[in-house]
């Protein structure tokens, strides 16, 4: 009988624990880098220091970006690191000969994605695509959109930036 009481006591005192617990915030890349700066910052670290037309594939492109990001930018929240290594992931780093396919659907939302060619860029039914020689889907914090002058995708940077001219 004792040993039941004491079974529950434990109970109760974890289940009182747990509860009493507080919430755990989560973190928040927009609000850890409201500015960008870090983020442009370590994307440059990347562009600096991982060979993009040298590398010898996709994955060694993206792991030597991983590295870099964990590694070499102690000031890069790691909330943020998730969307930097996603400029990385979506580039055409590794890849000769893909370009950068920008979509918009009939709705205007637009996406980003390396593509063989231009040739397998499609337009989804009621939008529109551009292709472009840039190297990654990242321009700042936004998707490229496809500019009004010719079939070239630009990046739409606020503050100028960050732009994609010198590898994303």
């Amino acid at each position: 009988m004792l040993l039941w009481h004491g079974r529950i006591a434990a109970i109760a005192a974890l289940t009182l624990g747990v509860v009493a617990l507080p919430a755990r915030s989560h973190a928040n890349c927009t609000s850890d880098d409201p500015t960008g700066a870090l983020r442009a910052a370590a994307r440059m670290d990347v562009v600096a220091n991982c060979d993009c037309t040298g590398a010898s594939n996709h994955g060694a492109y993206v792991k030597c970006s991983a590295n870099r990001l964990k590694n070499n930018n102690p000031n890069l929240p790691k909330s943020c690191r998730g969307t930097v290594q996603k400029c990385a992931a979506k580039s055409t780093c590794g890849k000769p000969g893909f370009i950068i396919c920008c979509k918009k659907n009939s709705a205007g939302k637009a996406t980003c994605a390396p593509k063989k060619d231009c040739g397998h860029c499609v337009a989804p039914n009621g939008g529109s695509m551009c292709c472009s020689q840039n190297t990654s889907c990242c321009c700042k914090d936004t998707t490229p959109s496809c500019s009004g002058t010719g079939n070239l995708c630009a990046c739409a940077s606020p503050s100028g930036a960050f732009l994609d001219a010198i590898g994303f």
